[in-house]
């Protein structure tokens, strides 16, 4: 049996459970739920961080017919009717859509966008949308962000800054960015949009999620091996170098959908993960490869994939629920009907005292700690 059929078997609708990894421990009796939506050869996933002070990110949308199919209800379904941080990891196909959709139906308080892209007509969509959405609280550039230090006046929504590796507060859990580079070079000399984007880290307690975007590792025709080219993988491997298990993740969302151009064996050194998530279509123009699924399988990282109830062409059937607590994580695998029964269940359980009006700053940058 190839490698592609044995890592299959993992996204059978089994519930796995985890033994937590490292010393930190999340609040006990809480969950932050993450979704890796099936948005066939897209991306979408949304993160839930937990009570007494949940906090919703987005990031990216799949198409359309994604969100209004799945997501939206998804979130609805939890009671959910504004979106703390929308992040567009880059502008390609499969991502965007779905954001301007959810853009036009929920309130979104910040939206972190990578910069400049092949213009398109979904792209304008997005930032028309997103500018009357939230206004100076949309980053269009958001490596412009990025300092050395953060700034005093955090509240000043011109003035928002972020730090390229080092965390900030996010409700309960944290929040990194690892990767924010608008203008990075395509395999042919200028820009490769899918290398010009959004990478972030979300950790609660000892569990963590990475989510890869579409950076891709290396240029078509490069060894597998070999990261010297200047792409996202190599960016992140220089960063990780400086400040070592910066990377490190429970969980990775495997970029590019799982094609041979990514997950180096450097940088699943690198990042260490139990689990891979695939987002990818039945149809999916050899995607995952079967070089990926190896090099997965070399290193004993256990695989869920979102096309494996697929028929042809068809989606909606292996949304990924993952949920990080205290004692571990569990994952399990499920229909749309499946994961808004789940999602309603959620939001009948006791709720918090309301939350008080809040300073228009979400995500605040924590002190900065020594050596770094």
């Amino acid at each position: 049996m190839n490698a592609q059929k044995v890592l299959a078997g993992w996204t059978c609708a089994a519930l796995a459970l985890l033994g937590a990894r490292g010393a930190a421990q999340s609040p006990n009796g809480t969950t932050l739920d993450v979704v890796f939506f099936d948005v066939g050869e897209g991306d979408c996933a949304v993160a839930i961080t937990p009570r007494p002070d949940p906090r919703v990110l987005v990031i990216d949308g799949g198409t359309r017919r994604d969100a209004a199919d799945a997501v939206g209800p998804y979130l609805q379904a939890r009671g959910i009717d504004a979106i703390d941080l929308l992040i567009l990891s880059h502008a390609g196909d499969g991502h965007i859509e779905g954001l301007t959709e959810l853009l036009r139906t929920f309130e979104v308080r910040e939206i972190w966008d990578p910069g400049p892209s092949a213009h398109s007509t979904a792209l304008q969509a997005f930032q028309s949308e997103a500018l009357a959405a939230a206004r100076t609280r949309y980053y269009q550039r958001f490596e412009d962000q990025l300092v050395e230090h953060p700034t005093a006046d955090v509240d000043d929504a011109v003035t928002r800054r972020a730090v390229l590796g080092i965390p900030e507060t996010f409700g309960l859990a944290e929040l990194t960015v690892l990767h924010a580079d608008d203008a990075a070079p395509g395999p042919q000399g200028g820009e490769d949009p899918r290398a010009s984007c959004l990478v972030v880290r979300l950790a609660f307690g000892s569990q963590s999620v990475l989510f890869a975007a579409d950076g891709p590792g290396r240029k078509p025709r490069q060894l597998p091996h070999d990261t010297r080219a200047f792409y996202t993988e190599r960016r992140l491997l220089d960063l990780a170098s400086r400040d070592p298990g910066l990377l490190e993740s429970t969980v990775l969302k495997v970029a590019d959908h799982g094609s041979t151009l990514g997950c180096s064996g450097a940088f699943l050194d690198a990042v260490r993960p139990q689990w891979a998530v695939i987002s990818c279509a039945a149809d999916g123009r050899n995607r995952p490869h079967a070089d990926t699924l190896g090099r997965l399988a070399k290193r004993r990282i256990n695989v869920l994939r979102t096309d494996a109830a697929d028929g042809h062409a068809r989606t909606g059937d292996d949304h990924v629920l993952l949920a990080m607590s205290a004692e571990g994580l569990t994952l399990r695998q499920l229909d749309t009907n499946a994961l808004l029964d789940a999602a309603t269940a959620a939001s009948a359980t006791p709720q918090q005292e309301p939350r008080p009006s809040r300073p228009r700053q979400l995500i605040r940058p924590r002190p900065l700690r020594g050596g770094r």
